[in-house]
């Protein structure tokens, strides 16, 4: 009896003393915990790759949309539909069998990066979108109580800055402000600067400092005029230069039609060489070093537009615009300048063809860009379309390009701001418009023509739209 008992005393002593199995109560304990982890670990991971692609999604949609903001009328039209249509994404985890056409709700734009919203195209410079929510179904977080299904949406905001390189430092209030400004290919301008104290309205035309410049002097002036690109970028914006330079600003542009100042003026308007063909209805005569330039009945300007001779031009502010149409004077150009030429250009005579047509044809191109024949050049005239006075004064018979007629005008909507003294702040414009000169500058009045606007993907080299992400 004593054995026995002493024998089940034992098994009982080392069962107290055997852990082996604890673990088992252990992993009894944690597997929930596990299986909790393991699941929310999955789901939301499934979660966090659905946001990424629409994320991804957002993100193309801002960029394709912020490309758009040119300043221009359909500017948030064309921005929208670009940010709404650009993708038609279906991300790969989502559940939600979405059948939609819609993956970008309404876009919303802005005039700063954090300013209220605007509708105005014009100042619209940042899109901000927002994609749809989509579900992705939960596997085991349910098992804790959580919903069986989690949602997502994202946000991105991007904007468009302007950068504008070796353009001529010049403006016009939008004279259709607040419409676009949108001239006919031809149609003629009459640019005058006001001077003093004016307020900026719709159809000013001014001066703009280029940057780290307040209030440019005359030599600068002169200067920036008398090249065809100079060297600076106006980023994002533009500064007014306030106050009246008509002098500076003939001598500047003239240099283009081989009229440069005598005296000591500036001698470094001589490094700027005129146009190839400088055709401007004066003569040319020489006094000493000195260049002169007087007019003579017989010989003939391009023409104005017909409404510049009747007085019927529309006017809005210091601007006066014409419709294009030159035809009553333009035979008295040909015979002065080609008497006895048989051949016209293609188009002579008919809407649509433009001086700066007439001009390319002169040179023997198709464009500003060509290298110039001359095969066509004005002769038997009493007026010699070669430029002379820039040979007598610097010894050399250079010559720049046809483009050295051509000048930039930043197309501003001025109501926007407040321009007045020297209060100038910085603006961008909505436009950057390109003129050919016609003829000679006088007293700060500029006749020149309509050709283009300059646009991103044509005129690299000038006017670059640069595009990013912001949030």
């Amino acid at each position: 009896m004593r054995k026995a008992y002493a024998a089940g005393n034992s098994l009982l002593r080392r069962l107290a003393r055997d852990t082996e199995g604890a673990v088992i109560l252990l992993f009894a304990f944690a597997l929930p915990v596990m299986i909790g982890v393991v699941g929310l670990s999955l789901d939301l991971g499934r979660l966090a790759t659905l946001n990424t692609e629409l994320q991804d999604l957002a993100d193309a949609a801002a960029l394709a949309g912020a490309a758009e903001l040119d300043g221009s009328e359909t500017a948030i039209d064309r921005a929208t539909l670009r940010a709404k249509t650009l993708l038609a994404n279906d991300p790969r985890f989502a559940t939600d069998e979405y059948a939609g056409d819609v993956h970008i709700l309404e876009p919303v734009f802005t005039e700063t990066l954090d300013g209220a919203p605007v509708t105005d195209p014009t100042r619209a410079h940042f899109i901000e979108v927002t994609t749809v929510s989509r579900f992705s179904n939960n596997l085991l977080m349910p098992v804790l109580g959580a919903a069986a299904q989690s949602d997502t949406a994202a946000r991105a905001v991007a904007g468009a800055i302007q950068v504008a390189c070796d353009v001529t430092p010049l403006m016009l209030c939008n004279p259709n402000d607040p419409a676009d400004f949108d001239p006919d290919r031809g149609d003629m301008f009459l640019l005058k600067g006001e001077g003093g104290n004016v307020k900026y309205g719709p159809g000013t035309f001014g001066l703009l400092d280029p940057p780290g410049y307040t209030s440019s002097g005359a030599d600068l002036t002169r200067r920036l005029l008398a090249s065809t690109d100079p060297n600076f970028c106006f980023v994002n914006g533009v500064s007014v230069r306030t106050g009246g330079v008509s002098g500076p600003v003939d001598q500047g542009l003239n240099v283009r039609f081989d009229m440069y100042p005598n005296g000591n003026v500036d001698p470094v308007l001589l490094t700027f060489p005129p146009a190839p063909n400088v055709t401007k209805g004066l003569v040319y005569s020489a006094t000493g070093v000195n260049c002169q330039f007087s007019a003579d009945a017989n010989a003939k300007p391009l023409p104005r537009d017909n409404c510049f001779y009747t007085g019927s031009c529309p006017q809005v502010g210091a601007t006066y615009q014409g419709d294009g149409d030159w035809t009553a004077r333009a035979d008295e150009y040909w015979n002065a300048n080609h008497a006895g030429k048989t051949v016209k250009p293609a188009g002579y005579g008919a809407p649509g063809f433009t001086r700066f047509d007439m001009y390319l044809w002169e040179l023997g191109i198709s464009d500003e860009t060509g290298s110039p024949t001359y095969a066509n050049m004005p002769s038997g005239g009493v007026e010699n379309p070669r430029p002379q006075c820039y040979q007598k004064k610097s010894g050399s018979s250079a010559v720049g390009g046809a483009d050295r007629r051509i000048f930039h005008v930043a197309v501003i909507n001025c109501n926007d701001y407040v321009i007045t003294g020297n209060s100038t702040p910085n603006m961008r414009p909505a436009k950057f418009a390109k003129f050919f000169l016609t003829e000679p500058a006088e007293n700060g009045e500029i006749h020149a023509e309509f050709i283009e606007m300059l646009k991103p993907e044509k005129d690299e080299g000038i006017l670059r739209t640069i595009v990013q992400l912001y949030r």
